[in-house]
């Protein structure tokens, strides 16, 4: 017997649950190539990315645009191999957030974008920065925790698919007609039966 479809958070369905996964990434890749520039130098949090870094980060989201749409189509139509390309590259995604979340974490220049304000020296420029930090560092950890959660989703989706494929139901569909007859107890019509005796 077949084991039932896993649930994706214990929510929706895992097949569903991919294919939401799927769009909201492929924005997310849109945002990347679309903001990309080849001659400027971007600025965000006090965080300086050279042209050269955008291009190899736009080059990256653009490969995951294809990526995507293959396994937005193999979660729809139960296929294996886009599945398992989705997942490697969630897998490096899930990595390199990791890596950039202690990156800027350990480099601080986050709390270089505060302004001296009568509450911050009041409650102290040091405990600001450090709440500012945390926020960062939560939300950059959030990010990869999806990430992560969502390769392993992609996985056990192309587990469930191959265990389908290696189910008992799966292989008598390539059995050939009489041996499936004989496997269900059935005579086939252009047989004779010696058991009841005709010719």
């Amino acid at each position: 017997m077949a084991q039932p479809l896993p649930y994706f958070l214990g929510i929706c369905p895992l097949d569903l649950a991919l294919q939401l996964v799927c769009g909201v990434h492929f924005l997310q890749c849109i945002f990347f190539v679309g903001t990309t520039s080849s001659v400027a130098t971007v600025s965000i949090f006090a965080f300086e990315f050279s042209p050269r870094f955008q291009t190899v980060l736009g080059a990256w989201h653009l490969l995951g645009i294809a990526i995507i749409a293959g396994a937005f189509v193999g979660a729809r139509r139960a296929q294996e191999l886009p599945l398992t390309a989705y997942a490697y590259y969630l897998l490096a995604n899930s990595l390199a957030w990791l890596v950039i979340t202690f990156v800027m974490v350990k480099d601080g220049r986050s709390c270089s974008m505060l302004t001296q304000t009568g509450q911050s020296q009041r409650v102290g420029v040091s405990f600001v920065c450090g709440l500012i930090t945390s926020l960062v560092f939560l939300a950059l950890l959030t990010i990869a925790f999806l990430s992560a959660y969502s390769c392993f989703a992609a996985w056990m989706l192309v587990g469930y698919l191959q265990q389908r494929e290696d189910g008992p139901g799966k292989q008598t569909d390539h059995e050939g007609v009489p041996l499936k007859a004989a496997r269900q107890g059935r005579r086939l019509s252009g047989l004779t039966s010696f058991e009841h005796g005709t010719y």
